[in-house]
């Protein structure tokens, strides 16, 4: 990573040992003009020029003394990836979750590809952006390094207007210029959530890949379970005899490491909030004497992927399953005796974000109420280690 910041005129990653993964997220000191630079080998198809003051000096005659000329630059990066690199950034759609549609970071009329960037407690704030033929940085910050206000030092309030209003002028009056694609990279239909190939029934976009990069394969976010009508669980042998299934397409979204998870269904659940995200893991407890369900007072409860003494972050997401004849009314959720939510709409759970004290074992406890006031519960006992890593 430092080798390729190198090649693209970063030259103050120095002290090699002092960096982490965090490198990627900007988490090393770098210098406007060669942040810039670097900015620039998106822009020129992966080749970098040194960034110069001069392009040319004549004397007082008008005669020419010095002239910038250009050797072609060097080679730091595959074109595809330049280019991928480059429709990203200019995805006005792609950032408007965050940014929202037509926002500072938009031209109207061209195609500006630009990433804005928030150092930690608000020192700084830049916003770099380029067409393929010009390049801008700017930055705000206060010289002595102190925080800056922190509604004024965001990434679409601090460096963004600045480099906004000296693009539209440059800009102004010249041709649209697009990136233009490689040879080495192709657009291709895939899933609209995944990126993967398409998901018959569900949303597409198409995306650029570079050569032989390109997905083979189906998602397995994707699910087909056969749920028991009643109550939505996995159907059990008596719903199936009953003829009281249907199969559904769920969404698991699936954390890269296992001890994530919790951490990444609370995420869902703040961002998506619908049943099909949360495919069912409990099979459903219904018991049915022929057609008819014969236990339609009892009200099943589980707390679902952690078992007694599990580790759990800070921040996780207790994630909890009812089955039941009667519709639910509320799933009250405890820790430690202490009522921390009333969840009336499912997927049910809650989202914990614990102070550092609370690290340590506690007894975490699920009430589930059907509407006609019968109730179920389940229990377990969890021990909180600290933040996700």
């Amino acid at each position: 990573m430092i080798d390729m910041a190198e090649q693209m005129g970063i030259s103050t990653f120095k002290e090699r040992d002092r960096y982490g993964l965090s490198l990627t997220l900007g988490g090393g000191e770098t210098k406007l003009l060669e942040l810039t630079g670097a900015f620039n080998v998106f822009a020129a198809r992966g080749v970098y020029r040194q960034p110069t003051p001069l392009v040319e000096v004549k004397d007082s005659n008008g005669n020419l003394i010095y002239k910038w000329q250009d050797t072609g630059g060097i080679k730091a990066m595959d074109e595809g990836v330049a280019f991928l690199i480059s429709d990203i950034l200019s995805d006005d759609g792609a950032r408007s979750a965050v940014f929202g549609l037509g926002s500072l970071l938009n031209i109207p009329g061209h195609q500006v590809a630009v990433k804005t960037g928030t150092t930690d407690d608000k020192r700084d704030n830049y916003a770099i952006g380029y067409t393929p033929s010009i390049v801008a940085g700017s930055w705000v910050g206060n010289n002595n390094n102190e925080e800056m206000n922190p509604n004024v030092a965001s990434g679409i309030t601090g460096a963004s207007p600045i480099w906004n209003r000296f693009m539209k002028e440059f800009l102004t009056g010249k041709e649209n210029e697009k990136f233009e694609a490689p040879k080495n990279v192709k657009k291709i239909e895939v899933d609209e959530l995944t990126g993967l190939l398409p998901q018959e029934g569900f949303g597409t976009r198409n995306e650029w890949f570079l050569q032989d990069t390109e997905p083979t394969a189906r998602s397995d976010w994707y699910q087909r379970i056969e749920v028991c009508k009643i109550d939505g669980r996995i159907a059990n042998d008596g719903c199936k005899d009953a003829d009281e299934t249907d199969t559904n397409t769920f969404i698991k979204i699936t954390a890269e490491l296992p001890e994530w998870q919790s951490s990444v269904d609370a995420w869902v659940k703040e961002n998506y909030d619908e049943d099909r995200y949360f495919p069912p893991q409990m099979r459903s407890r219904l018991e049915f004497d022929g057609d008819s369900v014969s236990n339609k007072d009892d009200v099943n409860v589980e707390i679902i992927e952690l078992d007694e003494g599990d580790k759990v972050y800070l921040h996780f997401r207790l994630s909890v399953e009812v089955s039941a004849y009667n519709d639910v009314e509320v799933v009250r959720i405890y820790m430690d005796g202490q009522k921390m939510t009333d969840d009336e709409s499912a997927p049910y759970g809650y989202n914990f974000e614990l102070p550092a004290s609370a690290i340590g074992k506690h007894e975490f406890e699920a009430v589930a109420t059907d509407d006609d006031g019968n109730k179920g519960s389940k229990k377990v006992n969890l021990e909180v280690v600290g933040y996700a890593r």
